[in-house]
């Protein structure tokens, strides 16, 4: 009787026993497997890298947009309402030519440096994306001639577009 159940508690344990063999040889098979296989896809790696590439390239851009605005802000002595307007004017700039928004307010910042109020230097954006896009030049040149222009000839901030495609047909004509 003690002896029954000594027998009858040692098969018990013996299957158990075995029972946690197995478990423990499959777990054995299952790391084995595992190991062979990377969690990770290198396919995946490469996807994940362009990924964060081109996040910390957005957000870059953003940073050095909001930078550059925050210069024009400053220089023109823009009103909130006048800055609003002038952001708006850049982003749709920026949307609608070949030049991102940050080429834009870079060009903007120069205007204004180069002494036009918030109004004048919005105004003379778009002659001077026209000559920095025919003229082959940066946005920062075009700048600096649209305002060296203006200030020569005493002409109105809206003359230029009429300004870049002079200095455009200038150059065209003298090669």
């Amino acid at each position: 009787s003690a002896m029954k159940m000594f027998m009858g508690a040692l098969k018990v344990t013996s299957k158990a026993a075995g029972d946690l063999d197995n478990q423990v040889k499959k777990l054995g098979k299952t790391a084995k497997r595992t190991a062979k296989t990377p969690f990770i896809n290198p396919r995946n790696l490469v996807n994940i890298y362009l990924v964060q590439r081109a996040v910390r390239a957005t957000i870059g851009t953003l940073i050095t947009f909001e930078d550059t605005m925050a210069q024009v802000k400053a220089i023109t002595g823009a009103s909130v309402e006048e800055f609003a307007k002038l952001d708006a004017r850049v982003r749709q700039l920026g949307a609608t030519t070949r030049f991102t928004a940050s080429e834009v307010a870079s060009g903007l910042t120069f205007l204004a440096r180069g002494g036009l109020e918030a109004n004048q230097a919005s105004t003379a954006l778009a002659g001077t994306l026209n000559l920095a896009s025919a003229g082959f030049v940066s946005v920062a040149q075009a700048a600096d001639f649209t305002i060296n222009a203006l200030k020569q000839f005493q002409l109105d901030a809206g003359e230029s577009v009429p300004i870049a495609d002079g200095l455009v047909a200038a150059a065209n004509s003298s090669n």
